[in-house]
């Protein structure tokens, strides 16, 4: 249910005597409960996000306000309460995101990489699916079909100790493995690319924006994008928003590649209309390094990667 741009979403798996909702903003996007209600209304719950994107940093319960403390995925690991600088609860997971040690009654919906934790069935919510950490499958099959990739159950390409699926809907993209290729080697923890990566992705979600997506035929505006981008990475990085930063460096790199994926098309027509509508790709539209004319023969991806690795190490020597 939408009322005002917030959607509500009823959950019965951890509080069998009572219907509870979690109200988000973003139907299509990561959970990102903003707050969780009971069936009159009344707040139970908020939740403060502040240096994650999958899961909050704070849960303000009554009077009480909480810190969760995290790892590079998102998985809360401690919650600490802020009166006191009590431990509330501990949770240890494996490599799949199986809890294999729990402490403390606190009663916590946000689990491994942050999605929604139901601990009758032990499946974690993410997005559009059901994750099964026993197994380190989804419960369902891929929603985006064979866009989404050639195995319909398999869980954040396959490595979730260093990526997250806060959707469900996992592909792999040449944007995601590009933005992590560029800042990997310069200090950036996990976390970080994560974050670069997803807003990164996000200019695909504008399709108003040409620019934004580098054409031959508007290569002047996407060149001011990037540039305009990078711009706000440096000062929002000198002003110490080191978040807002690397979400404008990852705005940034998207347009750049699009340059050198884009490149080609305006001169094969067979090629645009493959790029636009993901054809004969293996993975994922409009961007893949995978049997796609949009990046072979027409267009070079290794130039994309030294493109972003030049951008990244440029963003580090004026901030330093």
């Amino acid at each position: 249910m939408r009322e005002n741009g917030i959607e509500s979403r009823s959950w019965s798996g951890n509080w069998p005597d009572e219907v509870t909702h979690f109200l988000r903003p973003d139907p299509n996007g990561p959970l990102t409960p903003v707050a969780k209600v009971d069936a009159a209304g009344g707040i139970l719950e908020q939740y403060v996000y502040a240096t994650g994107i999958n899961s909050p940093d704070y849960i303000v319960k009554g009077d009480r306000k909480y810190r969760l403390v995290k790892d590079h995925l998102g998985s809360v690991r401690l919650v600490v309460d802020t009166h006191d600088g009590a431990v509330v609860k501990r949770l240890d997971y494996d490599v799949s995101g199986q809890v294999i040690n729990e402490e403390g009654d606190f009663d916590l919906i946000f689990g491994f990489a942050g999605g929604f934790r139901d601990t009758d069935t032990g499946l974690t919510k993410f997005g559009a699916r059901w994750y099964d950490p026993e197994t380190a499958r989804w419960t369902s099959k891929e929603p985006l079909g064979f866009n989404g990739g050639s195995n319909f159950y398999v869980y954040a390409g396959n490595d979730p100790v260093n990526f997250v699926d806060v959707n469900g809907l996992w592909n792999d993209r040449a944007h995601q493995d590009l933005t992590a290729s560029a800042m990997k080697d310069f200090g950036f923890d996990p976390y970080e690319i994560l974050l670069a990566q997803t807003f990164n992705l996000k200019v695909d979600d504008d399709q108003k924006n040409n620019a934004a997506h580098y054409m031959p035929d508007n290569a002047k505006e996407a060149e001011e994008l990037i540039e305009k981008h990078f711009q706000n990475a440096i000062l929002c990085q000198k002003a110490g928003n080191r978040r807002s930063a690397l979400i404008e460096l990852g705005r940034a790199m998207h347009t750049l590649q699009d340059k050198y994926a884009h490149g080609g098309l305006i001169n094969n027509a067979f090629a645009w209309f493959a790029h636009a509508v993901g054809f004969l790709t293996l993975t994922e539209y409009p961007d893949t390094r995978y049997f796609n004319p949009g990046w072979t023969p027409f267009s070079n991806y290794n130039d994309a990667e030294n493109a972003s690795r030049n951008l990244v190490q440029k963003f580090i020597n004026e901030t330093r």
